[in-house]
């Protein structure tokens, strides 16, 4: 974690590595604009609500190295699609993020249009410089859907990769138009327990921001 110097207000550099095996795919370099103080306000979402979830999802064990089953399967009768210059810190406001996930705050990085929100839920920060809480949001084209198992979260097929205090969500918004079309919604929530399952945290959060993606 490096400060900057001078009277402006300091910035927090963090690496983000993805969880999956195409962390190759998406290197990113991010600047979270961190405040001493206080949270930045957040601008609200459409009027679109949180959804209902009807449970929990039902998740099997898949291959994540089968091609046959990534590819074209992301398919969905209600296709949703993140634009280009989309914000992704829209799809959440930061009381629901520290609803379901028992932070004492949630601060809004720097986006990145269409990409990339992260949210950063602890001044804590681990070895690399990384917080060592946070809630990224990410779009993704259709090979990044990967994970070993699979269920449905918000009515979208969905694969689960976890690890130590993280679970990355891998929601399939739609059937892709091109190799680098991005359609998949990633919603990767690590806390600092390592012993916690942050999954239902991350479905929750995941079945709250995917009414406010917009249709296809």
């Amino acid at each position: 974690m490096q400060r900057g110097s001078g009277s402006g207000p300091p910035t927090i550099r963090v690496v983000i590595r993805s969880a999956g095996r195409s962390a190759a795919l998406l290197p990113l370099l991010l600047l979270l604009s961190a405040c001493a103080t206080s949270s930045p306000a957040s601008p609200g979402p459409s009027s679109s609500g949180p959804s209902s979830s009807a449970g929990p999802a039902t998740w099997v064990s898949v291959d994540p190295s089968a091609d046959a089953d990534r590819p074209d399967v992301p398919a969905t009768d209600r296709p949703k699609r993140i634009a280009a210059d989309a914000d992704l810190c829209e799809l959440l406001l930061e009381e629901e993020i520290k609803a379901a996930t028992g932070a004492p705050y949630a601060r809004r990085g720097k986006p990145v249009a269409g990409t990339l929100c992260v949210w950063q839920l602890s001044d804590v920060v681990g070895d690399q410089g990384t917080p060592t809480e946070m809630l990224m949001l990410t779009s993704m084209p259709a090979g990044t859907w990967l994970g070993e198992e699979q269920g449905v979260v918000g009515g979208y097929p969905t694969r689960k990769r976890i690890g130590d205090g993280m679970c990355a969500l891998k929601v399939a918004l739609r059937r892709p138009e091109a190799p680098t079309d991005k359609v998949v919604l990633v919603v990767n929530l690590t806390l600092a327990d390592k012993t916690t399952n942050p999954c239902p945290a991350a479905q929750k959060l995941a079945e709250t921001a995917l009414p406010r993606v917009p249709g296809a």
